[in-house]
């Protein structure tokens, strides 16, 4: 898939392309290497998930949910505020912007 034209979305924790269907991206070495810096920074701000990341055989194996839980748990705790792009003119990002205040919210 690297070799392709990238889609429009990238959603970097469970490491997809999202275009009307999720794509699985998981051999893609440059979305690894992000979705690791994002770990890495999640884990800076949640204690829960940097013992997570101590603990784990390797940073590229913390599962999706213990990431989501913990932008939960920094969202609540008013530490940290996600950032999504997109573009409600041309509907880019619209879908996974109200996924995130779905998730993280309340």
């Amino acid at each position: 898939m690297a070799s392709q034209s990238p889609p429009h979305h990238v959603r970097i924790i469970s490491l997809q392309y999202i275009i009307w269907i999720s794509e699985d991206v998981s051999q893609d070495k440059n979305l690894i290497r992000l979705r690791c810096e994002l770990v890495e920074r999640v884990a800076d701000m949640d204690n829960s998930l940097a013992t997570l990341v101590i603990e784990s055989e390797s940073i590229e194996k913390i599962p999706v949910e213990e990431i989501e839980n913990a932008l939960k748990r920094i969202m609540m705790s008013n530490s940290g505020v996600p950032v999504l792009l997109g573009s409600s003119y041309k509907n880019i990002g619209v879908q996974p912007l109200m996924d995130a205040i779905v998730r993280y919210s309340g």
